[in-house]
């Protein structure tokens, strides 16, 4: 009896510990740190889950598999042939020495935002206004009333007799109307968007009359009609868009996929962002002026660690505007010689490139061309010079270092008194040699030689000309890259201009970049 007594409790006791082991091995992780489990009161109930990475749906796959991913490192940052400039340039940016940079890791898209990609931005903000204007009077477009969420399964319904007769006050009035046709007022897209704690309320629209007030004596009404909307120029890049108008994009575009990705997954959108859930993607936002100068140069196969084989200017791997077939690298402006003769046009001359002439005098291309034109760098990347400029994150600032040398030296009447005199000398034109190679030590340059006039009215003259520029356009930005209408020497790519962070351009555009997410096995 004792013995069955015995045998009764052991097996008791094994089957308690075989059953809370079994519990342990399936609901039980330890810390490789301190042995504790995870998930557990008794240790404090630290919480880990297991991240199963997410697959991207085939709405987010169409934009992402056109981001590129760039692998970081150092490079030298603003280098470039620049020597001489001239007050048509009215945007540009000289004589900044270059410096060694460090870029992480990041994505870049392959092409420039394309008129249709931006199109569906403002296509999706129209009907937002619609629905939110038509769901103050009637409460059946919103999904959520208390949340103000609207219902988009309504969006079919938004061109009906009755639903458009109510959204005439969102429509021009009949005297703006062209050809009497109802259109919405594109005043009234607004995005607003949360930056940090503050909210921004932004007009999106493109600024299509920018083909004509950038080019004022120019015939470019056609392009002011019909470049943003017509099927034609679906694939050319946006233009006539702001700085902030590209945030806004970036935003929308953000939100946009990063839904798809949780309607995928079954999860609260609003929650999985409160939460910083890693299955959302960083946001897509600008590149910065050295992640864009990075990506541009793309040194592949040029160096070894940090020991670059040769130095070049512009994305593609030589320092010639084109091939030996006389086929143009980008698609640029004009150049004119020194006598204003034309040299390179906007129109292809198919008889000099049959002849096999050394170069042909056009690159095809009146205005823009389409995002992916021409070959791509070494990146993948089409388009860092030419076509049009981009927008970058970076702001300007004024070189604080060449201002203190010349206030420090002279005051503004000698200063007027030295630039007077060089002139009159007639020997500025001796610049010295490797300035932009080497750092120039400013305190053994005397200024009673030759040489040291001529380096200090060249410091002085680009000083002089980036306050002007800077003066010219308050609350501005980098951009980079130069356009198609604009010279080679906007096309390098250390080189830099700045526009008003408010206000378009029909030369400059934008593409993306996303900041790499952390890899999750």
């Amino acid at each position: 009896m004792r013995a069955f007594f015995l045998f009764i409790l052991i097996s008791f006791f094994l089957f308690l510990t075989t059953n809370s082991f079994a519990q342990f091995k399936g609901n039980k992780k330890k810390t490789n740190t301190t042995g504790w489990n995870y998930n557990d009161p008794f240790y404090g109930g630290f919480e880990y889950v297991e991240f199963k990475k997410p697959s991207l749906p085939k709405e987010a796959k169409k934009t992402f598999q056109n981001m590129n991913a760039i692998m970081g490192g150092t490079f030298r940052m603003w280098a470039c042939s620049i020597n001489e400039f001239s007050e048509k340039d009215s945007t540009l940016i000289v004589g900044s020495f270059p410096i060694r940079v460090t870029v992480s890791s990041f994505y870049l898209s392959k092409y420039e935002v394309s008129n249709k990609e931006y199109r569906e931005f403002t296509n999706w903000v129209i009907d937002s206004v619609k629905l939110s204007f038509l769901a103050k009077s009637d409460e059946s477009f919103y999904k959520n009333k208390e949340k103000k969420q609207l219902d988009w399964s309504k969006r079919k319904e938004l061109n009906s007799e009755e639903n458009i007769e109510k959204l005439m006050p969102l429509c021009l009035p009949i005297t703006e109307r062209y050809c009497k046709r109802i259109e919405f007022d594109t005043k009234r897209a607004v995005y607003q968007y949360f930056s940090n704690t503050d909210s921004i309320l932004i007009q999106i629209y493109p600024d299509t009359a920018s083909w004509e007030n950038d080019f004022s004596f120019a015939y470019n009404e056609p392009m002011t009609n019909m470049y943003y909307w017509h099927p034609a120029f679906d694939n050319y890049p946006v233009v006539g868009v702001s700085y902030k108008q590209a945030l806004a994009y970036c935003n929308w575009l953000t939100k946009k996929i990063n839904m798809e990705i949780c309607k995928a997954e079954k999860i609260d959108y609003d929650m999985a962002v409160k939460e910083s859930n890693p299955i959302l993607l960083p946001n897509f936002r600008l590149p910065t002026e050295a992640e864009w100068e990075f990506a541009a140069l793309a040194f592949i196969r040029n160096h070894i660690d940090e020991r670059f084989f040769y130095r070049r200017f512009f994305p593609w791997e030589t320092n010639n505007l084109f091939d030996e077939k006389g086929n143009y690298y980008a698609n640029f402006g004009q150049i004119l010689d020194k006598n204003g003769m034309e040299v390179k046009s906007f129109v292809q001359d198919n008889s000099m490139r049959k002849s096999n002439k050394p170069y042909a005098l056009g690159d095809n291309y009146f205005h823009t061309g389409m995002v992916s034109i021409l070959s791509p760098n070494n990146y993948g990347l089409y388009n860092m010079s030419g076509n049009v400029a981009e927008w970058v994150l970076d702001c300007y600032v004024e070189d604080s270092t060449t201002k203190y040398i010349i206030d420090s030296m002279f005051f503004e009447e000698q200063r007027k008194e030295m630039l007077k005199k060089i002139e009159e000398s007639k020997n500025h034109t001796d610049i010295l040699d490797g300035l932009y190679e080497k750092k120039v030590d400013y305190e053994k340059f005397d200024l009673s030689t030759e040489k040291g006039r001529n380096y200090y009215y060249k410091l002085i003259k680009e000083y002089e000309h980036n306050s002007y520029v800077n003066e010219k356009f308050p609350d501005s930005r980098i951009v980079k890259g130069g356009s198609w209408a604009q010279g080679p020497a906007y096309l390098q790519v250390g080189a830099r201009t700045i526009y008003p962070e408010n206000k378009s351009s029909c030369m400059i555009g934008f593409r993306l970049a996303m900041t790499e997410k952390p890899k999750i096995k």
